[in-house]
């Protein structure tokens, strides 16, 4: 799967293909992994989705990864399915967003997910109102 928007591709990497791609994503997932307050470390991330129980888009201008993000479909026994973002890095969100909402669309109708769910830092909700996204929920926790 690939969505490209003004130059900028978003793509899937098979799971045969995360090798190659892993130096560069590593990086860019590395931060995302170390505010998940103890959920994942970049190496539990990637055994994640060496064994497919989470998949990964990685974003470039040219031949150059600006971008990652991991997801995975989640069913309810509701019958609701979400198509769930992890954990998302990278740099220029601004010329990246447009291929990742793309590619936001494609995954939830291959998926056949019924919403996107992002889970992060305040931040983000804040940013992703812009592409129709709402909060719903927010997470706290205590040890």
């Amino acid at each position: 799967m690939e969505e490209v928007r003004d130059g900028i591709t978003a793509s899937v990497v098979d799971q045969a293909n995360l090798p190659a791609v892993w130096g560069e994503v590593s990086e860019l997932l590395a931060p995302a992994c170390e505010r998940s307050q103890g959920q994942d470390t970049i190496q539990t991330l990637r055994a994640s989705l060496m064994q497919g129980r989470e998949g990964l888009f990685v974003v470039q201008d040219g031949d150059d990864i600006i971008g990652a993000v991991t997801y995975q479909a989640t069913d309810y026994d509701t019958g609701l399915r979400l198509l769930d973002i992890n954990y998302a890095g990278g740099v220029a969100m601004g010329t990246q967003m447009p291929a990742v909402i793309d590619m936001f669309h494609t995954l939830k109708s291959a998926l056949m997910c019924d919403r996107v769910r992002i889970t992060g830092r305040k931040g983000w909700v804040r940013y992703m109102k812009q592409f129709g996204f709402k909060s719903t929920h927010y997470s706290v926790e205590m040890e």
